[in-house]
């Protein structure tokens, strides 16, 4: 069974005692003196050496909710070395791994650390505490007074990567936690089922939550999340699930549940519909009953397209409800067009999504909070979470991930945040050989908005892993981009991407092209068409205007 988990406190932690979590880089590389102006970031290994001079950079992002009891920095060496390696702290916390090289390398104080003998096939810990006070980015730089060169493990090694435990000083903690709030379970493919729940509460924290299928431990998830994605089940079956809250201190709360569910058959080669930026306000001026006026308000024709093509599952891709998600315009506008297709829509937010009513004056039933509410009651569990937005499912033989691209509202978007966490966690617990993400906002696009930043360490990740295809919205025009790297560099081996916010609102045009975009459409509404193939995938861009695509291809996963 693989399940989807995050470190925790263990259960068994008494009171006032110390917990540990482990962190892996956010960033890492290493700098040679004889190529000065060569990045090596991408690299599965950090390279040291006294002559030429060679050393490595480390970059953790510390975020813990309790005060921190130490720090240790553990390394992972394939070859021995007898003098190991010094530990330095460097003052600038903003280098990019991409573009470090010798000549611009941050500059790093004198040693406060040495490791000692480095062992062959083994990991070495190094106290680091003095370099770990609180919370924010911790930057390192790593020396050895050596002339025989060797290496440690990076982050792109996954599994030698290097590893920044800190322990955390836990408080009394009295009481037992709160039974979770309400459990709900959606089977998300054949042989998954995706779990979400109300939070617990506690008098000192929720450390964790363990999760049963019929009645058998199968996960724990840390005290933050409240969803669990449960794998390699049995297609056609039905499976009966509990979710159990504990804190450090041993206490454990009732079981919520137990919530049955039962999998569907399994399928080949399903059909996948996506696009975002659909629904108009129904008291917008052009909205006319969901049939639009002129090119604007026209849900319906992409709806009905849709429809059409007999999907296996659509993909929302965000602002799916303007002008800002009310619970009122979605029943109103988004329902009787694409609320058909509702039962096997997977969406993600976008940003009017979480307007309230002071940013959307003109909105149909805005929140006052601003916090997404009427999209999530729309949408209900297969949106994921309230207070996040992400989840994945598998479609035939694919992993499929939603994430949720408003970051200022999920508590950010970095690698170590919470989504962050649970991505790493997501893509490490996946075996499927074809992957594909969807968000709103793109990492490229040609169109208005162009490129933003907020997922480019999502987009890194995912390419590091080895993902296929990328879907998001927002600009409202098609663009397909050729395979490319997190920098927009050409990669047979990187990822390709589709902006679709053609689903009905309003039309972009495409302004600056950006490197790599290979077709741009900004006069046609319709939905991107993508076949799951065992190994490989199909796309066509339907119009709403035109009976055949307007692009076309098809690829195998690399």
């Amino acid at each position: 069974m693989t399940a989807l988990a995050l470190a925790a406190p263990a259960a068994s932690s008494p009171s006032g005692a110390v917990a540990t979590q482990s962190l892996r880089p956010a960033a890492d590389t290493f700098v040679v003196e004889t190529k000065s102006s060569t990045n090596m970031g991408a690299k599965s290994v950090l390279k040291l050496d006294a002559k030429p001079v060679t050393r490595s950079y480390l970059r953790f992002d510390v975020a813990p909710s309790d005060p921190i009891a130490g720090a240790t920095l553990r390394v992972y060496s394939p070859s021995a070395s007898a003098a190991g390696v010094s530990v330095h702290p460097v003052a600038d916390t903003a280098w990019d791994e991409r573009s470090v090289t010798y000549s611009n390398a941050p500059a790093f104080g004198a040693p406060v650390a040495t490791s000692g003998p480095l062992p062959a096939g083994g990991w070495t810990s190094v106290d680091v505490s003095s370099l770990v006070s609180g919370p924010g980015p911790v930057s390192l730089a790593l020396t050895t007074p050596t002339k025989v060169a060797f290496s440690i493990g990076s982050r792109e090694s996954v599994s030698t990567a290097p590893q920044l435990e800190l322990a955390t000083s836990l408080p009394t903690d009295l009481e037992p936690p709160t039974v979770p709030g309400e459990l709900s379970a959606v089977a998300t493919g054949a042989t998954r089922v995706q779990l979400i729940w109300g939070a617990s509460t506690d008098d000192v924290g929720v450390a964790g939550y363990d999760v049963f299928r019929d009645g058998q431990l199968v996960g724990s998830v840390a005290g933050s999340v409240l969803a669990f994605t449960d794998t390699d089940l049995e297609p056609e079956h039905t499976y009966a699930y509990g979710v159990e809250a504990f804190d450090a201190a041993e206490g454990r709360s009732s079981r919520a549940g137990p919530v049955s569910v039962t999998t569907p058959a399994a399928s080949a080669d399903p059909v996948i519909v996506a696009v975002g930026d659909i629904a108009c306000d129904p008291a917008a001026g052009a909205f006319n009953g969901g049939l639009g006026v002129g090119a604007e308000c026209r849900q319906m024709a992409t709806s009905d397209l849709a429809l059409s093509l007999e999907p296996t599952r659509v993909l929302a891709l965000g602002d799916l409800q303007y002008a800002c998600g009310g619970y009122d315009a979605f029943l109103q506008s988004y329902d009787p067009s694409w609320g058909r297709l509702r039962a096997i829509t997977h969406p993600v937010p976008g940003n009017h999504e979480y307007l309230s009513a002071a940013g959307s004056a003109t909105g149909t039933g805005c929140s006052a909070l601003a916090d997404a509410s009427g999209y999530f009651a729309y949408f209900g569990a297969a949106a994921g979470h309230p207070s996040q937005g992400w989840y994945s499912f598998d479609v035939g033989t694919w992993h499929v991930i939603a994430l949720n691209s408003n970051c200022g509202k999920i508590g950010g978007c970095s690698t170590n945040s919470p989504q962050g966490v649970w991505l790493r966690n997501d893509l490490g617990a996946n075996d499927a050989a074809c992957t594909l993400a969807f968000w709103h906002h793109p990492r490229f696009s040609s169109g208005p908005h162009g490129n933003t930043t907020r997922m480019d360490k999502f987009w890194a990740l995912l390419d590091g892993e080895g993902a296929e295809v990328v879907l998001a919205g927002h600009d409202h025009l098609y663009e397909r981009f050729a395979r490319l790297d997190p920098l927009q560099q050409p990669d047979p081996e990187g990822m390709r991407s589709f902006v679709v916010g053609t689903g009905g609102k309003e039309q972009y045009l495409a302004a600056a092209t950006q490197p790599g975009s290979e077709v741009r459409i900004d006069d046609r509404y319709g939905v991107l068409e993508l076949t799951l193939s065992d190994g490989s995938y199909g796309w066509r861009f339907m119009s709403t205007s035109e009976p055949t695509a307007l692009d076309a291809g098809a690829e195998s996963c690399h």
